[in-house]
């Protein structure tokens, strides 16, 4: 796989010139066949340099028009490299077998930035991962490749850096976005939207090791006339407020759910998914729904 970057210099010769390049290349049959095929292209080789050091020195000190970046010079990253080029406006292209690898250290950098991003909000950590996983794509990474293109609109290069950037956005955003479902699940970050008949949203509460449960009784459900001391709820769990028509109170076992009724559940982490569950089977089923065989359950 090969990853592109530019600069102005492709601004500079006409495409008949003969353009020298610079190859970085450990494997010596790889070397060669590289060498001939730009020969075949009337293209002049510096190098083939084999070792990190060499081809700093020749990045620093050589006359040439772009580079061809092997990733790995004999287990050592040719990023360096890759430094004095950009310092000298020099373009390069990083050329690897091990894409998963590299590409892999790539992804989680940007995943590690957006988890430090989210610190100051004091985000539960499995909110932030999810965050880190799902923000891994987006138009930042073609903004930045339309802007050689601004400044060379004519260059090859630079229009190839955006197809490139394109069709690496694409395939990262088709990775995430079909494992985003499975990436929640795995981190529990959406057990909260299971239901589809109500809505339940949790706000955990970190330091009492419990969560705190918003549960809102739509019309037609079957949570509507029973009593609360009827629902039954799981030891650990709690109704602890009741907001209607705008107005909150402290509920008692008499008092009687209606609809659009908003209840405030306080329940340990441990009791959490049988509460959800009863909840929703009540909705589903009403005051007798273990009698019916109504579990609850998604």
């Amino acid at each position: 796989m090969t990853h592109w970057n530019t600069s102005d210099a492709d601004t500079k010769a006409g495409a008949a010139s003969t353009r020298c390049v610079l190859v970085v290349e450990d494997e010596t049959l790889v070397a060669m066949m590289l060498e001939e095929m730009l020969q075949e292209l009337n293209c002049s080789v510096l190098g083939p340099a084999g070792d990190l050091m060499e081809a700093m020195g020749l990045a620093e000190k050589g006359e040439f028009d772009l580079a061809l970046l092997d990733v790995s010079l004999r287990r050592t990253p040719s990023f360096p490299v890759a430094e004095i080029l950009q310092k000298r406006g020099i373009p390069f292209a990083f050329m690897t077998g091990y894409a998963k690898r590299y590409l892999n250290q790539f992804g989680w950098t940007m995943a590690f930035s957006i988890l430090v991003s989210m610190l100051p909000f004091r985000l539960p950590w499995r909110e932030q991962a999810f965050l880190s996983w799902a923000g891994l794509r987006g138009a930042v990474p073609i903004v930045l490749a339309l802007i050689p293109v601004t400044r060379a609109p004519d260059s090859p290069s630079a229009r190839l850096l955006v197809d490139v950037v394109l069709v690496l956005v694409v395939l990262l955003t088709l990775l995430q976005g079909t494992t985003l479902p499975w990436v929640a699940r795995l981190l529990r970050v959406s057990r909260g939207a299971e239901a589809t008949e109500i809505e339940v949203d949790s706000a955990p509460l970190d330091e009492l090791g419990a969560d705190l449960l918003q549960v809102r009784v739509p019309v037609g459900s079957r949570l509507h006339g029973v009593y609360l001391r009827e629902l039954r709820l799981p030891k650990g769990a709690v109704v602890s407020l009741v907001v209607r028509a705008g107005d909150g109170f402290t509920p008692v076992p008499d008092t009687r759910l209606k609809e659009r009724d908003q209840l405030l559940v306080v329940t340990t982490a441990a009791a959490r998914s049988r509460t959800e569950q009863r909840i929703r089977a009540v909705d589903r089923a009403g005051r007798l729904a273990r009698w019916r065989g109504e579990s609850g359950r998604s």
